[in-house]
């Protein structure tokens, strides 16, 4: 993740007494893995960010797996305690057991300290989708909300905009979604919200289906999803997804990986 804060280093922050509280803003992204070497297309992130920041060297997530890792950054939790372990309904993603826990979420918990809260972009992959636990629904805790319904999509995509559904369609200017989390978020700020204010931005990029923006569609055209060791190597020993991989690695399967590696990265 590009920025990690955990309800646990919330909890400790409004312990201290302080007379003027910061005004907040986290941007998750998805997919930085370094094995693809994840953030080599943010150049202007690092430098803007990590150069005049905190670079964390080493870290660790509790899964990666995009929920339930969302569900640890937004209640501090381990997935064995919010019991989200995978993408689906049946693996606790936005089950009725993460609604009880999301009064104790980051928006909650600032909220009560007087914080204006507003959510933009990709919740949980279940969220809003009719098999999940209340359909519909801003979460305790936010203010302000507009959250894509559903996995990650560019184009032709709902939003559940703080109560209204808003259905979009796959024009570029009017519906690209990176866009409108980017949008949506530079309208609540310049709509001078009331301090402090807790901004957490989730635009999806860049997950499947690796959708970038045309402007940028050629931007690595000459990028190859990198040779490493486990580059159409047998699998046959290994886990049983990655055992069923055709051995060896056909002509149009590299092709398929280079096409997705460049579209990942210019995605974002």
């Amino acid at each position: 993740m590009l920025l990690w804060l955990t309800a646990f280093t919330i909890a400790q922050f409004l312990e201290c007494q302080v007379t003027a509280r910061p005004n907040i803003v986290l941007i998750v992204a998805d997919d930085l893995d370094l094995e693809l070497n994840g953030t080599f297309p943010l150049s202007k992130t690092r430098k803007l960010i990590a150069g005049q920041g905190a670079n964390f060297t080493n870290m660790y997530v509790t899964n990666p797996l995009s929920c339930p890792s969302r569900a640890s950054i937004l209640s501090g939790m381990y997935p064995h305690n919010h019991r989200v372990i995978n993408n689906s309904v049946q693996g606790g993603c936005s089950d009725h057991n993460w609604r009880q826990l999301e009064k104790l979420t980051l928006g909650s918990l600032l909220q009560k300290e007087s914080y204006t809260t507003c959510f933009v972009g990709s919740y949980l992959d279940e969220y809003g989708l009719s098999n999940a636990s209340g359909g519909y629904y801003v979460p305790l805790g936010w203010s302000s909300w507009k959250a894509l319904v559903g996995k990650s999509a560019y184009y032709n995509y709902k939003v559940f905009d703080n109560g209204e559904i808003k259905v979009h369609d796959d024009q570029y200017a009017a519906d690209y979604f990176t866009d409108y989390v980017k949008n949506a978020s530079i309208e609540f700020i310049q709509g001078k919200p009331s301090d402090p204010f807790f901004l957490f931005i989730a635009p999806p990029a860049c997950s499947p289906p690796f959708t970038p923006a045309p402007q940028f569609k050629s931007m690595f055209a000459k990028q190859k999803a990198p040779r490493t060791k486990s580059y159409g190597a047998t699998g046959k020993d290994k886990h049983w997804l990655v055992a069923q991989a055709p051995h060896p690695m056909s002509k149009a399967a590299a092709e398929f990986a280079d096409a997705t590696l460049r579209n990942r990265y210019s995605g974002f």
